[in-house]
């Protein structure tokens, strides 16, 4: 009994007016709420998850293998001066350099100019077209073009070749994948004795003899070779010694999160490029082609267009005060509207090793399978809406005793069962309601008569009501 009593004060204790039972809610709320915002600011700063993976592949993908020369080494100097007989006074040509000589002309135009100046009085009048067909063929610059376990004849119709220009260069893209995906399978390569190219490029090598060096990456299938995050080698050229090329490589993933995540990707797919590189690219020549009439002098441009060269334009203008405004507008506003980064990047990286020398009169470019893993970055969400749940229905437990199992389920049919009692019977009582109204006037007016009646009775005396 005395125990009851010491409880009861206990429990009937108050400070500044509230009991205890009041103030331990107020203080439970008052941690509910700050955990709760707590974790609502973490969920709205978007935290992201970086998983990387290393991996390497059951099969090795081939990609399409760019091949860059400088673009003065390419010209066809014997062609040249036959179909632009201009070029025998802009090169300072004398009458004793045999124009059919093709050693002697490339001796002489190479001591008086330099391979950039070369270009530059080359392009000065003429389109990209007609400079296109100065350069070598692909015939003239490739023997073959093979792949693993395809013979000859089924090589040749799955690799397409396409000439292109940049920076100056000339290059030639070899495309493998264009009908289907190129792959070799790294399990039948462990089972052969040696190590099996999955492509070779044979190249002959009187192009290497006339130039120092070439310069060769790797992108994508059916991805043109533009911007400057392409990894570019450059390779020796040896002299009058075909050399034997071969590579390795690996490929780079990676995969970000759209807005409202810290990477702000963005799928360029949806605006109709492959990637934001392409649309960049795009910007810069139509926005050149619009104020000054040539493209962009840093652009991809595939050889059939006959349009003149911008490198030239922006060469002759590069110290004018207008000029430079405007393509520094031209520069700010396509970096703008691709400023956000690709969702999805994949990049070929080149390993490369040091060239033998081999027989014959072609140089040899072979890439072997993939032998270092592969490296995958994804990001993902580090707290979705589940999480979140979870979270509060965790801190509702701690703070108030709530628990998902038991209270979610009372919630739910305590809520259903009003619900559906109103929907059931709210029309029947309306009708009850109205129907009892109804019978309660009908007696009321039988019990008590009218006032006419009462003060007009049939007996000739007034008939009071009685109350």
């Amino acid at each position: 009994m005395p125990t009851r009593r010491r409880l009861s004060r206990v429990f009937k204790f108050t400070i500044f007016g509230f009991g205890l039972h009041t103030i331990f809610t107020i203080i439970c709320s008052i941690g509910f709420l700050i955990q709760l915002i707590l974790v609502l600011i973490n969920y709205f700063s978007y935290p992201v998850l970086t998983n990387v993976y290393l991996t390497v592949p059951e099969v090795t993908e081939l990609p399409d293998v760019p091949v860059c020369f400088d673009g003065a080494y390419m010209i066809n100097w014997t062609k040249a001066l036959l179909e632009h007989p201009q070029f025998k006074t802009v090169f300072k040509i004398p009458r004793s350099v045999n124009t059919r000589d093709e050693a002697a002309i490339r001796v002489h135009i190479f001591k008086l100019f330099d391979k950039n100046q070369i270009m530059r009085l080359t392009v000065k009048n003429l389109t990209v077209r007609q400079t296109g067909n100065l350069f070598y063929t692909k015939d003239e610059l490739f023997d073959s073009v093979s792949i693993t376990n395809l013979t000859a004849s089924e090589s040749k119709d799955y690799c397409e070749i396409h000439a292109l220009t940049r920076k100056m260069r000339y290059c030639s893209v070899i495309a493998c994948s264009v009908k289907k995906v190129v792959t070799l399978s790294n399990l039948e390569n462990a089972k052969s004795s040696i190590s099996p190219n999955i492509l070779t490029i044979r190249i002959k090598q009187q192009i290497f003899d006339y130039a120092p060096n070439f310069f060769i990456t790797l992108v994508p299938p059916k991805i043109m070779p533009r911007g400057n995050l392409l990894r570019w080698d450059t390779m020796s050229v040896y002299h009058k010694e075909p050399r034997f090329y071969k590579m390795h490589y690996f490929i780079f993933e990676r995969r970000l999160l759209p807005a409202p995540y810290a990477t702000n990707c963005f799928d360029y797919h949806t605006l109709g490029y492959k990637q934001s590189i392409d649309m960049k690219d795009s910007c810069f020549n139509n926005e050149s082609m619009k104020m000054f009439g040539v493209p962009f002098h840093a652009s991809t441009l595939n050889l059939s267009i006959g349009i003149p060269f911008g490198s030239v334009k922006y060469a002759e203008n590069q110290f004018n005060t207008t000029f430079r405004k405007q393509l520094d507008t031209i520069v700010d506003t396509c970096f703008k509207l691709t400023e956000r980064p690709d969702c999805y990047r994949k990049t070929f990286i080149i390993r490369p090793r040091n060239p033998i020398i081999t027989t014959g009169n072609c140089s040899v470019i072979a890439f072997g399978s993939i032998k270092e893993p592969n490296i995958k970055v994804v990001l993902e969400p580090r707290l979705v809406w589940v999480d979140i749940i979870i979270t509060i229905g965790s801190i509702s437990g701690t703070w108030f005793g709530f628990s998902i199992a038991d209270h979610v389920p009372l919630i739910y049919r305590s809520s259903w069962n009003k619900v559906s009692s109103w929907i059931r019977f709210q029309p029947k009582a309306e009708k009850t309601k109205t129907r009892v109204i109804r019978e309660l006037q009908r007696r009321a007016s039988k019990r008590l008569p009218s006032i006419y009646e009462h003060y007009h009775s049939p007996l000739g005396y007034r008939n009071y009501p009685r109350f």
